[in-house]
């Protein structure tokens, strides 16, 4: 039996496993298949596939180019594009590559399916709200989790300082020395429980004068 996660797997590699007589357990996030779709389907329309996202992501692998960044965009030869996002991608960095590739290719059909994660897009919302209002955020999930990553590096560029725990037990009290007010955030796959015990554990650190906040 072979379980597929959350991140999906390509068409091809669905079928080297059904072939070998694999038995699949598919726990592939609805969001991610229906962004696997919408790229099947401008394929379907005989487009040539541009994805928004991070090369080597594992949601995103098997897509013909993958742009992470306006500088990445190119003049392609083809007439016919469509552009999809890998889920967890910044609505920002989509209408900045969307820009970048109609200037480049002003003479294209460009065909655009937003497929960005709502919950990821809300969170990414609640975080610029949030940053109004702290001298500091908290934020929980996975290191190598690309959305809980994105949280950190919203907190940056806002020059918020930001810690990145997978759970309560990496807090440490020494970070917050003159920290005023906290915030809290956390990744879209980072479990309700792991963050009430990140909360509970920051309103239980020795008082600095710190004010627990939360998006």
């Amino acid at each position: 039996m072979v379980l597929i996660t959350a991140h999906g797997v390509s068409d091809v590699e669905r079928g080297r496993l059904i072939a070998a007589g694999r038995s699949l357990i598919d726990t592939t996030c609805p969001l991610v298949r229906r962004a696997h779709d919408a790229a099947m389907a401008l394929k379907a329309d005989g487009r040539h596939i541009v994805l928004i996202g991070r090369a080597g992501h594992v949601e995103v692998r098997g897509i013909v180019d993958i742009v992470s960044s306006p500088e990445d965009v190119v003049p392609y030869p083809h007439q016919r594009l469509g552009v999809v996002c890998q889920t967890t991608t910044p609505p920002d960095v989509v209408a900045r590559v969307l820009e970048r590739a109609n200037q480049l290719n002003p003479d294209a059909d460009i065909r655009f399916i937003d497929t960005v994660c709502q919950p990821t897009r809300a969170r990414q919302e609640a975080v610029h709200d949030l940053l109004d209002q702290v001298d500091a955020v908290v934020v929980v999930g996975g290191y190598n989790s690309n959305n809980t990553q994105r949280l950190v590096q919203l907190c940056e560029e806002r020059q918020v300082s930001a810690l990145h725990v997978e759970g309560a037990d990496e807090l440490d009290p020494g970070w917050f020395a003159g920290v005023g007010t906290v915030g809290l955030t956390a990744g879209t796959s980072t479990l309700d429980d792991t963050i009430d015990e990140v909360q509970l554990a920051l309103e239980q650190l020795p008082p600095r004068g710190r004010t627990p906040s939360s998006d």
